[in-house]
């Protein structure tokens, strides 16, 4: 009377287990009957007849779900298992073809098609390279030469069928060589997407007495015990992507053939169909890949062999920047993919009773007219109430949260954050749009080709004419300051109403990174006492906040002394206090503290000098010491701030006078300004100090040139004061 499918579809099974077959088809059916729009106990019926062996008949059954769900693409497939199994391959040719037509990832079915026309399996067209001869042949090349470890060879083979349905196979012999080298192998992780599935075909460590020992595999980790120096970790695994979405129809990637090891070989191999257009692009030299024709599939490989380890000069920009790497993308131009993500979160960032109560909540007087401030209204409300969670950005973590989710869980990445920022935005009517950013880290050669190899969001705000780049994961950074790491970051604006294009960062109406600080130093006979006001504003507003907001007073008085004391020896503090602003997210914050320097002077006769206190000096550079150099300097490694002033008032005692004053300085060139002067007025002596950064990077041509601006800088910091007595 009261039919539960639940308790039918237990019966079936039971009836199942003890083998009465035709009970369990006799009761499927009967469900089938009752529930026409539930296929599933046909499809078991035809499974089970497919077991059984009773071709024609799964055969039959398998068409009875096609005729309600043709689209379904693993009905197609089973349909055609039977006929393949009753010999008539034609017809399970045709069905298999349904079944990628329907879906492209059906990686199983790509096998079974090849094999029906008598294809073998494609990867046999590529090399299967043999790492344990590679081991033998090469262990002793990098011995003693002082590597931590040598990729011996490394290999990926993919082939893609169309768009971003690929499956690729992976060839991994890394060689330990020292201590270091051991603790950096003996953990190795399977780096694979979400929409990815991987598969380890072997892992074993090759060791130098010809033993082989298998790791301990805990799913994508992989734990090589008894490592030694000399042993070797063999890796062999394949990957099969599943994307989904508007972009499933294209490809990208980029290779790199450096590491901070030495690599002995590394191949890239792609087989794609003839008729797929792509693009690739090969950076920092002069490489034209092998390309070979293999059924309808074109192959093109890169390979390079005898690379040396990266070694980097300190202070030099990504290895993007100078090492060599391929990148490959049919995706056709960067508009492409500005459409596709803001198709993407443009649904996310609408209107919802959770974003009209934020605005309510934010607004309770209504929203202000002036719409600059009622931005920055939004902006402290995210960043005060939402917490930052990092999540991996790139194919796995792309798609944002719904505005509404992320104001319930009260978490989000940068991605959550910056959608619902332009989702607020649209509350108040003010136009705001998602920046994608491959940040400054990555180098300005990273993304030469359409991908999204992006690993973060911001958004973007236009005000009165003057554009506005908002950072939302952090409570510490002011409004609409661009940090160290997104200035010349590589950017994206998602924009509907422009065609967009990847561009260097460098926003005109920036806030400014400045540093101001009014210093009264008195002399005294055996010390000096420095008093100091400053004011930080943009990204050191943010150091400060990040250094000291979250510390106890005694903890930031310590800090203080140790940033004081690696100067001046011999000091104690006397007084630290900060202003309101520490708390809040204001543009700058204002702070004062004094000291007082035991025994600063060094002794020349009956004279005594000592090293003017600049609280921004800038310090020797070891590696400007060189004549030359090869890589680019990351300017910001150096000095990360725009404009650093400093004004010094001198107190000497009535007794005492200056011997001679410093000549003026000031120098100007294409990398900064700096500036020093020296005014006597009476027993003061004022000392104006100014330091002006106009470029964020030196190249390497210029490198002589970019030199000599530091040394001016590290010289005159440096500069000494000699006083005596009248």
């Amino acid at each position: 009377k009261y039919r539960d499918p639940n308790l039918i579809e237990q019966l079936a099974g039971m009836y199942l287990e003890a083998g009465k077959s035709s009970d369990y088809i006799d009761l499927m059916e009967q469900s089938s009957e009752e529930n026409p729009d539930d296929l599933s106990p046909i499809y078991s019926i035809a499974n089970l007849k497919f077991d059984k062996g009773d071709y024609q008949e799964s055969a039959e059954y398998y068409q009875k779900c096609l005729k309600i769900a043709p689209f379904i693409a693993s009905y197609h497939h089973e349909l055609g298992n039977s006929y393949k199994e009753m010999g008539k391959f034609e017809f399970a040719k045709e069905n298999y073809k349904k079944a990628l037509n329907l879906n492209p990832y059906h990686y199983t079915v790509r096998e079974k098609l090849r094999r029906l026309d008598d294809k073998k399996p494609i990867f046999e067209y590529l090399p299967t390279p043999d790492l344990q001869a590679i081991y033998d042949a090469n262990k002793e090349k990098y011995t003693g030469k002082g590597h931590n470890a040598a990729v011996l060879h490394e290999e990926i083979q993919r082939v893609i069928y169309g768009g971003s349905a690929y499956e690729e196979k992976n060839y991994v012999l890394i060689q330990a060589l020292s201590a270091d080298g051991i603790d950096n192998l003996k953990e190795y992780y399977i780096s694979y997407y979400a929409n990815q599935e991987y598969k380890i075909e072997k892992a074993e460590v090759l060791k130098k007495n010809g033993s082989i020992i298998k790791p301990e595999i805990n799913e994508s980790q992989l734990i090589f015990t008894n490592l030694e120096v000399g042993d070797a970790i063999a890796v062999v695994y394949s990957i099969r992507n599943y994307s989904m979405g508007s972009l499933s129809k294209y490809f990208w990637d980029r290779q790199s053939f450096a590491y901070s090891y030495p690599l002995l070989e590394k191949n890239f191999t792609i087989l794609v169909p003839k008729d797929e257009k792509f693009n690739y692009k090969y950076h920092n030299g002069n490489y034209t890949p092998e390309i070979k024709d293999i059924e309808d599939w074109k192959s093109y490989k890169w390979s390079k062999k005898e690379i040396d380890a990266v070694k980097a000069e300190k202070y030099s920009n990504s290895y993007t920047e100078f090492t060599e790497s391929v990148e490959i993308s049919s995706i056709p131009d960067w508009n492409t993919i500005n459409k596709w993500y803001y198709s993407l979160y443009n649904s996310k960032s609408k209107s919802t009773f959770e974003t009209k109560d934020v605005i309510s909540e934010v607004f309770p007087n209504g929203t202000p007219k002036d719409t600059l401030k009622a931005l920055k209204e939004i902006y402290a409300y995210i960043v005060k109430n939402i917490r930052y969670s990092f999540i991996p950005f790139r194919q796995s973590g792309i798609i944002p949260q719904k505005s509404s989710r992320v104001i319930n869980s009260k978490i989000g990445d940068c991605k959550d954050v910056s959608t619902l920022f332009v989702s607020l935005c649209k509350e108040i009517g003010v136009k705001s749009n998602i920046v994608l950013v491959s940040t400054r880290d990555y180098g300005r050669n990273y993304l030469n080709l359409p991908s999204i190899l992006f690993n973060h969001a911001i958004a973007t705000a236009t005000v009165g004419g003057k554009k506005y780049y908002i950072e939302l994961t952090s409570d510490k950074l002011p409004f609409g300051t661009i940090g160290y790491n997104l200035m010349g970051s590589l950017t994206l604006e998602i924009n509907p109403d422009i065609k967009s294009d990847i561009v260097l960062l460098y926003p005109k109406d920036r806030n400014k990174t400045v540093v101001t600080r009014q210093t009264e130093l008195d002399l005294k006979e055996n010390d000096f006492t420095v008093s100091v006001k400053t004011m930080k504003t943009g990204y050191e507003a943010y150091n400060v906040r990040s250094s000291y907001r979250d510390e106890s007073e005694q903890e930031r008085q310590e800090i203080i002394s140790r940033a004081i004391g690696r100067d001046i020896h011999n000091i104690k503090l006397q007084n630290l206090k900060f202003d309101d602003n520490l708390n809040n997210i204001g543009d700058t914050v204002t702070y004062s503290h004094s000291y007082t320097a035991s025994d600063p002077y060094s002794s020349i006769g009956s004279m005594n000098s000592f090293t003017i206190p600049f609280s921004d000096n800038v310090k020797p550079i070891d590696a400007l010491s060189t004549d030359n150099r090869k890589y680019d300097i990351d300017v910001f490694e150096l000095i990360d701030g725009d404009i650093y002033l400093e004004n010094i008032t001198i107190k000497i005692p009535n007794d005492k006078q200056f011997v001679e004053l410093p000549k003026n300085v000031d120098y100007k060139s294409e990398f900064g300004d700096y500036q020093l002067t020296f005014t006597l007025k009476n027993q003061n002596l004022e000392v104006n100090r100014k330091l002006e950064v106009k470029k964020d990077y030196a190249a390497a041509t210029d490198y002589s040139k970019f030199r000599e601006f530091m040394n001016v800088v590290v010289k005159n910091d440096k500069t000494q004061l000699l006083f005596k007595a009248k």
